[in-house]
């Protein structure tokens, strides 16, 4: 459940930083997503968890992809942010279930190299 809740929380992060669409920044989201999804699927079957708590958290890994892709707008490819976010959840995706599950060694180059981009570019 706790591994569950960081995942969304994790892809949730991102994505609300991002408020990008166009289609290689869409097939990342939809990649990093896919890939958490497929983490706490996993997790949650090496997990005891209840009848009644798996009942509860299905629907919302099943609809998490859904969510995801509704936070992200359209944007041209050429936007400022555009390949940086791309480059960030890409990167993501390569983290191994068990870093994810550990919550160290989350932070990859090109995330930071997107903060970093973001900052600048919101005037911050």
């Amino acid at each position: 459940m706790k591994q569950t809740v960081i995942y969304s929380l994790l892809i949730s992060g991102v994505l609300a930083t991002t408020a990008l669409r166009a289609d290689n920044l869409a097939d990342a989201a939809n990649d990093l997503c896919e890939h958490i999804k497929q983490c706490t699927l996993t997790q949650m079957n090496q997990e005891e968890i209840t009848p009644e708590m798996r009942q509860m958290i299905e629907p919302m890994i099943a609809n998490m992809c859904t969510a995801m892709r509704s936070q992200v707008t359209a944007a041209p490819e050429g936007h400022p942010l555009y390949q940086s976010a791309t480059d960030c959840m890409r990167s993501m995706t390569r983290i191994s279930c068990e870093a994810m599950q550990d919550g160290a060694n989350m932070e990859t180059a090109e995330c930071k190299k997107y903060e970093e981009i973001a900052r600048s570019y919101s005037g911050e």
